[in-house]
């Protein structure tokens, strides 16, 4: 069944997404905040370095400046140390021990950023970052679903199925990269005023009904009787 994986899937995804919208509304706000009651500064560049991630899906390169600045920090005038993760061209603009302008928030001198690299957040980062994570949130959402069927089957059987009894015409195994699946064909007879008598088959998927059936066998199924190709045997499930 595909529930087992479908559930962590899904919030897994919707924790990256609300992640994404959470991190694009801090910077948002946080330039915000700079626009309007940012102070400029000098300050010192202390450190350069760069983070390289190199994998089979993604290669990416990350560049940091490392600076120092002083502050009012409550009336009084404190370093303060602080990092940007900034593009190529400006990571290349700096040297180590090198004048840097630096832009702090009057209320947080915490929060700081690069007069080079001060600019607004870009807006399509969040929407591609979102769009892709909503195609995973949904193929999540689809195998949710899809993993509650056969359950909501087995209940509409044992509120209002009826039963019959069925032969066993086919067992076979399914190998695949995943392993071995067993399967058990049976077939039924169902009657009813406008359709008559007719047939019913199907195949199910059993390690039990396939090691303890053989073909020809007798076995009772429950079947719904406004549909009976929804039907299943009674003493073996998935």
């Amino acid at each position: 069944m595909m529930l087992p994986l479908a559930i962590p899937w899904t919030i897994c995804s919707l924790l990256f997404l609300l992640a994404v919208i959470g991190s694009s509304i801090r910077a948002q706000m946080d330039f915000n905040r700079l626009t309007s009651e940012g102070v400029a500064v000098p300050g010192l560049i202390t450190q350069l370095k760069i983070y390289d991630t190199h994998d089979t899906d993604n290669n990416s390169t990350i560049y940091y400046v490392y600076y120092r600045y002083t502050a009012s920090v409550q009336g009084e005038k404190r370093t303060l140390e602080h990092y940007d993760s900034v593009s190529k061209s400006v990571y290349n603009s700096f040297r180590v021990g090198e004048n840097a302008d630096i832009i702090y928030a009057a209320s947080d001198p915490q929060l700081s950023m690069l007069k080079a690299h001060f600019s607004p957040p870009n807006p399509w980062t969040p929407i591609l970052a979102s769009t892709g994570i909503l195609l995973f949130t949904g193929s999540g959402l689809a195998m949710t679903i899809f993993g509650f069927q056969p359950i909501g089957r087995f209940l509409r059987l044992r509120s209002k199925g009826l039963f019959a009894q069925a032969v066993i015409f086919d067992r076979w195994e399914k190998i695949d990269s995943e392993g071995i699946t067993y399967y058990v064909a049976y077939a039924f007879k169902v009657s009813s005023p406008e359709t008559g008598k007719k047939i019913i088959s199907n195949a199910q998927q059993s390690i039990q009904a396939y090691k303890k059936l053989k073909i020809g066998e007798k076995v009772r199924v429950r079947f719904l009787p406004d549909n009976p190709q929804i039907c299943q045997m009674t003493d073996f499930y998935w």
